[in-house]
């Protein structure tokens, strides 16, 4: 038994890029490669956790971090966001079927204020797009933190898990990042610092 009830997970992604986690599956990688930047917003999605089936989130989770780092134009940036849990029944498909095989999962979302707040990244990103697509080395890159409370101990037998995204309200949800062993996680990350915000949960 691992004696916390924190789990960390760090995903490292470029948006509309061929680099990703090596978690991620090749469907959603050949999705975002084709997205119209223009219409939609990768990093203010809508988010699902799939857990490990005897392990429960806690109340106000997951935060997600959001960073960009420095560019040749631009310096890092970095904001912090609290997830808020969509209490609406599932209609994915693909999340229905991993809850009719014995799944747990749920979805999770931006608060409006908060979506306004990723939505002012967009051109950051695009931005560092043009700029690494210009240059040999072009330098830049998203980096996104997922930060999950759990009210139960993490066993090593249950610690596979796998994030969803939801790109827009049109779309079905995609496998962001899959098989996940969370145990892998769990502590080496702990000390993850995010900004002071009062109104940040955290795990006790």
């Amino acid at each position: 038994m691992i004696k916390t009830p924190a789990i960390y997970l760090s995903a490292v992604i470029l948006a509309l890029a061929l680099t990703a986690c090596s978690h991620m599956p090749i469907s959603t990688m050949a999705k975002m490669v084709t997205l119209d930047e223009t219409k939609i917003n990768p990093i203010a999605g809508n988010y699902a956790f799939r857990l490990p089936n005897n392990v429960q989130m806690a109340q106000g989770q997951p935060v997600v971090t959001i960073s960009l780092t420095a560019t040749a134009t631009q310096p890092a940036v970095s904001e912090t966001f609290i997830m808020q849990k969509v209490s609406a029944p599932l209609s994915s498909k693909h999340l229905l079927s991993q809850v009719k095989v014995g799944r747990h999962i749920d979805v999770y979302k931006f608060s409006q204020k908060d979506q306004a707040i990723a939505n002012t990244l967009r051109p950051r990103i695009r931005k560092m797009q043009i700029e690494k697509n210009s240059q040999k080395n072009g330098r830049g890159r998203v980096q996104m933190k997922f930060a999950l409370c759990t009210t139960t101990n993490v066993t090593i037998h249950d610690t596979v898990g796998n994030v969803y995204i939801q790109l827009n309200p049109q779309d079905d949800f995609l496998t962001l990042l899959q098989d996940v062993n969370f145990l892998e996680y769990t502590n080496k990350n702990s000390k993850i610092k995010f900004a002071k915000d009062k109104s940040l949960p955290s795990c006790k």
